[in-house]
């Protein structure tokens, strides 16, 4: 059975181990309330719900500021960081999305989730493996041939195997087929029309 996709997910994007930069994604409708309520920018007003753009951009739209983090400290410590924000259809997962940029530090990470996941107001639940990648196939965001490409980039265990990934992830093989099937389907309405009009004197494609 499909898990649900009307509710809000969040896990850690980032591969494991210590990095410079990490990245908790967030997904579902509860994502800007969320950021609303953890974050605090730099810039007084760039509050994440106050979103300027136009509905239908397709970039995010990047918030510096501090995170409400609770790391053995009372009141919650100020953690760095940059809120990449989606507050529309044309995210990753076709929902309103986010992606929180912090020191690449894993206990930092886990804490983070952790606290996402504890929160009751909208309730949050950890992504099961692949689920964001569902939830753009389930959106039209991709098709399968490029769901399974996600799956071959990580799994890749060499460059060429990488590559041979990453074009299909790119359109390498969605572009041809859908090409193709345009022309089929183009060739079976003129092979309907001419069914059709049998008996007049058009010819809609020749044999």
């Amino acid at each position: 059975m499909l898990p649900a996709t009307d509710d809000t997910i969040a896990a850690v994007a980032s591969p494991h181990g210590a990095a410079a930069r990490g990245i908790v994604r967030i997904s579902g409708p509860g994502t800007t309330s969320l950021c609303e309520q953890f974050f605090t920018p730099d810039l007084p007003g760039d509050q994440p719900g106050g979103w300027p753009g136009p509905v239908n951009s397709n970039h995010a739209r990047r918030h510096t500021g501090t995170w409400r983090i609770g790391i053995d400290s009372d009141p919650p410590r100020p953690l760095p960081v940059d809120l990449h924000l989606w507050p529309n259809p044309h995210s990753y997962t076709g929902q309103l999305s986010a992606e929180i940029h912090a020191v690449g530090s894993p206990p930092v990470l886990q804490k983070l989730l952790e606290e996402l996941l504890a929160h009751d107001s909208p309730t949050v639940r950890v992504a099961r493996p692949g689920e964001f990648t569902l939830r753009a196939f389930l959106a039209g965001r991709i098709d399968l041939v490029q769901a399974e490409a996600v799956l071959g980039v990580i799994e890749a265990e060499d460059h060429a195997g990488l590559e041979v990934a990453l074009r299909q992830l790119a359109g390498g093989l969605s572009g041809p087929l859908a090409q193709l099937r345009s022309q089929l389907v183009d060739l079976l309405a003129d092979l309907e029309a001419g069914l059709d009009f049998v008996e007049e004197d058009i010819e809609f494609v020749s044999r």
